[in-house]
């Protein structure tokens, strides 16, 4: 399965959360896994590593 990639713009969110803002992650992990159940965890966390390794601490996040 081919996932669209995007531009994000950390600085901005990171000025976003300066200003009082939740960041949270809207989570695809189904998706990314071509809606095999076995990837969903293993698809979860590296997205949550990644947002972690940008300087972002997720405490919420909602399904797609």
């Amino acid at each position: 399965m081919r996932v669209e990639d995007y531009p994000i713009d950390w600085e901005r969110l990171h000025a976003l959360r300066r200003r009082g803002f939740t960041i949270g992650y809207h989570c695809n992990a189904l998706h990314l896994c071509d809606y095999d159940e076995r990837g969903v965890y293993e698809a979860f966390d590296r997205d949550i590593e990644l947002l972690a390794e940008k300087g972002f601490e997720i405490g919420f996040f909602s399904a797609h």
